[in-house]
């Protein structure tokens, strides 16, 4: 993105507006990263020095909501932008109607019913008439509706409708995966109701050794009818986290054909796809089939993750029990974390128990069903549908 910025300002000079949306920054994320080695070792110094140049480039910025943009970054690009702006609260949220996609995987699957983006008048006068619906009563924002306990309702709605949603795109992805003839189906066709948990790990050294011995003890337990409730993880970092995993484990893997073509993400496809063929349970979500991560989020009953910017956005904005943990040396997902937890917002799980507690620290906090109850109501008092806002502003630019 700072990149980007410099990028417009040199080709265009002041001929159009140079706008910022962001959850952070990052010549301030890195310097509070790397804080010892930005005084001690010049190159990195000059490469932040740099990045905090092309951030100035900037004409307009606009931030997320304080639970996942902290004050400090306002401050920062205060510091450097002469117009700056908070979001007065989440993307996306309640939709008017969840559209099931038709077997064949085309995108979509939600429908807000918004006028045509590309046509100024139109979209203004349908943001007025969604405001006047939407205004709601000492909540803020535009709610999908006024009151807290309506949005609760309608949330357990959509969840039944996601989930299947859910399994018919599952569906489609096992014949991908697993091929034809996909020996045992996903859980929720024969039992919807089942507890489903999203983990969503970011690609770092630590949750890649996590999910990777997650997914080892998820199957034993699975085997030996230990598993009563569904875990969904992003396909790529799985892939990735299971063929680092396994080359480790078994350094001879990269003499096999699949590593000599593509590598430890080629081991990984081929025995991540092994290691599942005959489980109900454990599943992965490949973006081809499951592009936006709200869509799968109204299916579930709880997200387990590192404090990102934009997975604390979906989660609230679906309404869906957040547990965050602690990464040790990420500045900005841990000030997420904290605010999240003084906000009442999320369930907190330390660094060491997550390392030691594999898939047992899911369990303990899926089944939360009360706090999970009181986490959802905070969440609903989070103005949603913000990019109407946003689209408002920027084309009034």
């Amino acid at each position: 993105m700072p990149a980007a910025l410099r990028a417009a300002h040199a080709l265009a000079d002041d001929r159009i507006e140079r706008i910022e949306v962001f959850d952070h920054a990052w010549g301030y994320t890195l310097s509070r990263i790397f804080d010892r080695e930005r005084n001690e070792i010049p190159e990195v110094g000059a490469a932040i020095d740099r990045m905090e140049e092309y951030e100035a480039e900037a004409q307009k910025v606009f931030l997320f909501p304080e639970i996942f943009c902290p004050s400090p970054y306002y401050t920062y690009w205060f510091g450097r932008v002469g117009e700056v702006y908070r979001i007065p609260g989440v993307f996306g949220g309640l939709p008017d109607m969840f559209r099931l996609r038709a077997r064949g995987g085309r995108s979509g699957g939600v429908d807000i019913h918004l006028a045509d983006l590309s046509r100024p008048e139109e979209f203004r006068k349908a943001f007025e008439a969604e405001t006047g619906q939407r205004a709601s009563l000492g909540l803020g924002g535009l709610l999908a509706k006024a009151d807290v306990a309506t949005l609760l309702k309608e949330r357990g709605e959509f969840k039944t409708q996601a989930r299947i949603w859910l399994t018919e795109q599952m569906w489609l992805w096992d014949k991908e995966f697993f091929g034809e003839h996909a020996r045992n189906q996903f859980i929720l066709r024969e039992a919807p109701r089942t507890h489903v948990v999203v983990v969503q790990g970011g690609a770092t050294p630590v949750w890649n050794t996590y999910i990777a011995k997650l997914i080892e003890a998820l199957v034993r337990a699975e085997e030996n009818k230990a598993l009563d409730y569904c875990v969904l993880l992003a396909h790529s970092p799985a892939v990735e986290a299971y063929g680092k995993y396994c080359v480790a484990r078994e350094p001879t893997l990269k003499e096999s054909p699949e590593f000599q073509d593509g590598g430890v993400r080629a081991i990984g496809e081929k025995l991540l796809k092994d290691r599942l063929s005959k489980s109900t349970h454990i599943r992965t979500l490949p973006d081809h089939h499951f592009p936006l991560f709200q869509e799968v989020y109204w299916a579930a009953d709880m997200i387990y993750s590192r404090g990102g910017g934009i997975t604390a956005n979906d989660a609230t904005a679906t309404l869906t029990p957040l547990t965050i943990v602690e990464e040790l040396g990420q500045w900005q997902t841990e000030q997420i974390r904290e605010l999240y937890r003084l906000a009442g917002l999320s369930h907190t799980v330390s660094y060491m128990t997550f390392i030691e507690g594999e898939y047992g620290i899911i369990q303990m906090y899926l089944f939360k069903d009360k706090e999970h109850q009181q986490i959802m109501r905070n969440m609903a008092r989070q103005p949603s549908h913000q990019e109407i806002w946003l689209a408002k502003q920027i084309l009034e630019v």
